[in-house]
């Protein structure tokens, strides 16, 4: 009689399993972009999700968790769709405008999506409402998002109010229409950052003086000056890297057809929610990333 019994999962079959599990997921995105499988680790770890400058490379881990959240949603990295981004000491999957949409419109029950504008006297956004259906669900879902709560002062809100309103509405909606949980927007992920920038050392508190006690005047002395702080070091901009980078962008520039580069920059400034017409106001992070997907677009293009 044949024995029927299952055997338990060990440790050295759990972590086969786990490690067979990484390598399907690397082979299918490999093939998908058309990388090298070998290489493909590697290659995402340094264009897509590359670290900023001055901060440790993401870990295998680390990449690997971001790759997961792009076959989860069908994102692509190397479009900006979604990147990673260390705060508060944690590693966070940050989702792109464009990748929210594509998030939104790949979902099977997605059945329609709806915005409505609230303009005050002013002329000036008051509120911006999504609503989304879902399939076989009768009543709709819908999110207001205030410009009171939200707007920062930044030069994308400053100069983009709407539409930044319209992206925070839909990340929102994306959230509580469809369950998309532990990503965050690219306006939530700077604000968590500034926040974090900002905090400010408690001064230690002052020490309690002793009693008056009664005692022959003294001759007054005076008071000791207190140090003065020490000058800050002069902050590094790296202005050799920013030449070198901007020179990389109008290389690939300049190799795309006019049309190319139209739609290339449209889409880019979309997503990211900066202007292209100057690049001396863009940060190093910023560069750098313009500079992998300028140039990922470009070689594409020739093919």
């Amino acid at each position: 009689m044949s024995d029927n019994k299952t055997l338990a999962p060990t440790v050295e079959t759990t972590a086969l399993a786990s490690t067979q599990g990484k390598v399907r997921l690397l082979t299918r995105l490999a093939d998908l972009y058309g990388i090298d499988r070998d290489r493909f680790l590697e290659v995402v770890r340094n264009t897509a999700f590359a670290a900023p400058k001055g901060e440790a490379p993401f870990s295998n881990e680390e990449v690997m968790m971001g790759l997961v959240i792009c076959d989860q949603y069908k994102l692509n990295p190397f479009t900006g769709e979604i990147y990673l981004a260390r705060m508060q000491g944690k590693v966070r999957p940050i989702v792109g405008v464009d990748g929210w949409a594509k998030a939104v419109n790949a979902h099977q029950q997605f059945d329609g999506m709806e915005f409505e504008e609230e303009e005050g006297p002013d002329g000036k956004p008051v509120s911006v409402t999504v609503t989304l259906w879902r399939k076989g669900i009768e009543h709709p879902i819908r999110v207001k998002e205030r410009y009171s709560e939200c707007y920062r002062d930044t030069g994308p809100w400053n100069g983009m109010p709407w539409r930044m309103l319209r992206h925070k509405a839909l990340s929102q909606g994306a959230r509580y229409g469809f369950g998309f949980t532990g990503l965050m927007d690219a306006d939530d992920a700077a604000q968590v950052i500034d926040t974090t920038a900002e905090v400010i050392p408690n001064e230690p508190e002052p020490k309690s003086l002793p009693e008056p006690t009664e005692v022959k005047p003294e001759p007054e002395q005076k008071a000791k000056p207190r140090k003065k702080a020490e000058p800050a070091e002069p902050e590094d901009h790296d202005e050799k890297e920013r030449e070198e980078l901007r020179a990389r962008i109008q290389k690939a520039q300049l190799s795309l057809p006019v049309e190319a580069w139209k739609m290339f920059r449209k889409e880019w400034e979309n997503e990211n929610e900066r202007s292209l017409a100057n690049l001396h106001d863009l940060t190093l992070d910023t560069l750098k990333r313009l500079a992998i997907g300028l140039e990922l677009f470009a070689e594409g293009n020739k093919a």
